[in-house]
């Protein structure tokens, strides 16, 4: 295919890769590069408390009433449009698939967990073959992008990190690259996890400053993508629970099935996050794909933490038989280190027309599973 534009090469290090990406060239060689969490990155990474950042001053947040891409102007008059979402049959994605499919022509990607979604045409399709990926795209041939594929366990991501970079970096800036080739607006779903969680609440402009290898992995794909597209918006993502879908579950379902079985469960009542829904979520990602461009933090309307969360979630459902024992973040060793408090402030979300529910209301919801 022809690109609608040219781009200069664009290079940066991430784990020992070279992203060079020019119109028709995305795949990414190895060097000997180090980590940023061990060695700065010039040009990426800054000082943060002791530690090696990636800068947001680059990132730039801009919320418009459309972003001035050509594709954008038919989004508004074009019925059924055609999006692409990756990870479709994860938890996430299935969330988007259901909320966007009366209203758009949906193709969903999938790999090592394919599921049937109503409404959706699924693919199986493994996002790390660029070839594969190139073609995707030639046959889909999308109006709008979606990017929720990812590895975001943060102790596989700890200890795999090659594996996991693969998917979480590579993977997201050569979707922004076809994006930007084809004139398309693309939505990346990040994490709250790129923050260090010692200056709650974070907002858009806030550095990120990663604590792990799947916040690093994050931030360093924000990075890329934005480079290589600038129209990409970032959405920030809080803490998700919900209703699960055929092949994908969250946090929360193996913690009411504790409950309700009588089981200890040990939450930490120093680790904050501001909950929300994943169909909530969904909804505020699909005003992203239209009006912004840049990060945009989306969580709930509550700062909690996991163990009021699971009180709440005790007395939302009447669970009678939880047992539930508070312990403290900074005592346990885990794999993955996990920054203290992560709350988001979601007011520009807000001002696009976003309005999530009570954090109990939300968890009534939840009184069926």
């Amino acid at each position: 295919m022809t690109s609608l534009r040219d781009f200069p090469v664009l290079q940066f290090s991430l784990n020992g890769y070279i992203a060079q990406h020019s119109r028709n060239q995305f795949p990414l060689r190895k060097t000997t590069t180090k980590s940023p969490l061990e060695k700065g990155v010039k040009g990426v990474v800054k000082p943060c408390k002791k530690r090696k950042i990636l800068s947001s001053k680059t990132i730039k947040s801009d919320i418009i009433d459309l972003c001035p891409v050509k594709a954008f102007a038919s989004i508004k008059h074009t019925s059924m449009k055609k999006l692409l979402v990756t990870g479709a049959c994860g938890f996430l994605g299935w969330n988007i698939c259901q909320a966007t499919r009366q209203t758009w022509e949906i193709t969903g990607t999938a790999f090592s967990h394919v599921e049937a979604i109503a409404g959706v045409k699924i693919t199986k399709v493994d996002l790390t073959d660029f070839a594969a990926l190139k073609k995707l795209f030639q046959t889909v041939r999308p109006d709008a992008v979606i990017h929720t594929a990812a590895k975001t366990s943060l102790n596989f991501c700890q200890a795999h990190r090659s594996e996991s970079q693969k998917v979480n970096v590579d993977v997201s800036v050569n979707i922004a690259g076809l994006c930007a080739d084809y004139g398309i607006p693309c939505v990346f779903t990040s994490t709250d996890m790129v923050f260090d969680g010692l200056n709650p609440p974070y907002r858009e402009e806030d550095p990120v400053c990663p604590v792990n290898f799947y916040g690093e992995q994050k931030a360093l794909a924000e990075e890329g993508m934005m480079k290589r597209h600038p129209m990409t918006a970032v959405c920030r993502l809080s803490l998700m629970f919900g209703i699960p879908g055929p092949g994908a579950t969250s946090f929360i379902q193996p913690m009411i099935a504790a409950m309700r079985e009588g089981r200890e469960l040990q939450l930490f009542t120093d680790e904050f996050r501001t909950p929300v829904s994943a169909d909530t979520a969904a909804s505020g990602i699909f005003l992203s794909l239209e009006k912004v461009h840049g990060p945009l933090h989306i969580g709930g309307n509550e700062r909690i933490s996991r163990y009021e969360f699971g009180a709440m979630l005790m007395n939302t459902l009447n669970i009678s038989a939880a047992r539930l024992i508070p312990s403290r973040q900074k005592e346990v060793i885990m794999a993955a280190p996990r920054p203290p408090d992560v709350s988001l402030d979601s007011t520009k979300v807000r001002s696009l027309g976003f309005r999530p529910l009570p954090l109990s209301e939300e968890m009534k919801k939840l009184v069926t599973i």
